[in-house]
């Protein structure tokens, strides 16, 4: 259920508006196809129809909702191809970053790599619900990807990839229980070159790193004939296809 308890700092009320609907899109709570009425929205997240409008126009511009002529708006759809069209995006943008990041990434921040490395890694150790699990080993890769980027100091590439991250399923931890475990080889492989300043090394890594998720894509999807979250089922005659803010 989406709620506008309370205002974040930065955002204007139109803003957190799209920022939940936004999250409830990647989520699946909001469907392909959807309907989003603005008299229904309101009263769901108890603010007037102004933001609410305001916030489906932003999202409509980013692609994540359709304007339909005089019957209001509908959650885009995306098929699979889209969503691996996002995640080439994601690899390029990522290696970039990367690279940026290994010519002057700080030894504290390698540090606060290997701690956050060694949390994720941990949780393989604990036993919890497989959706808290999901939800700790997303929130820890997330942070992991999150301090390269910033460390990589590019604005222009920063942009870029938080437009690519929010067209990203959040649910790949419980798609791919086992994704965290790829990590644990991958991730220290990165780091070290980041903290060599192997710029090529890092891009290669990241880059790689990050397209391995097109080909767990491709395998769900081959076992799994509907879509999972908020993919849908490509039209007919359409080729059978082939994985959050950063």
């Amino acid at each position: 259920m989406i709620k506008i308890e309370e205002l974040s700092g930065h955002r204007s009320l139109a803003e957190e508006v799209a920022h939940r609907l936004r999250e409830s899109i990647q989520s699946g709570h909001l469907q392909p196809g959807q309907r989003m009425a603005t008299q229904e929205l309101s009263k769901l997240l108890n603010v007037s129809a102004m933001p609410i409008r305001e916030a489906l126009h932003m999202l409509a511009a980013e692609g994540m909702v359709e304007m339909l002529p005089r019957r209001g708006f509908r959650v885009a759809v995306v098929t699979p191809d889209d969503l691996e069209d996002v995640y080439e995006m994601q690899a390029f943008f990522a290696g970039r970053l990367a690279q940026r990041a290994a010519k002057k990434i700080s030894p504290a921040t390698v540090a606060r790599l290997r701690d956050i490395q060694r949390e994720l890694e941990a949780l393989d150790h604990t036993r919890m619900p497989a959706s808290e699990f999901a939800v700790q080993a997303a929130r820890l890769d997330f942070l992991f990807h999150r301090v390269i980027n910033y460390a990589s100091d590019a604005g222009r590439l920063l942009w870029f990839t938080r437009a690519a991250y929010k067209f990203t399923p959040k649910s790949s931890y419980e798609i791919f229980p086992e994704w965290h475990r790829s990590t644990f080889v991958e991730h220290p492989r990165i780091i070290d070159a980041l903290e060599q300043r192997d710029t090529a090394l890092a891009a290669k890594l990241m880059s790689d790193h990050t397209a391995r998720g097109i080909d767990r894509l491709r395998e769900h999807l081959r076992n799994h004939p509907i879509p999972f979250g908020r993919v849908s089922q490509p039209a007919a005659g359409v080729s059978s296809p082939v994985r959050n803010d950063s």
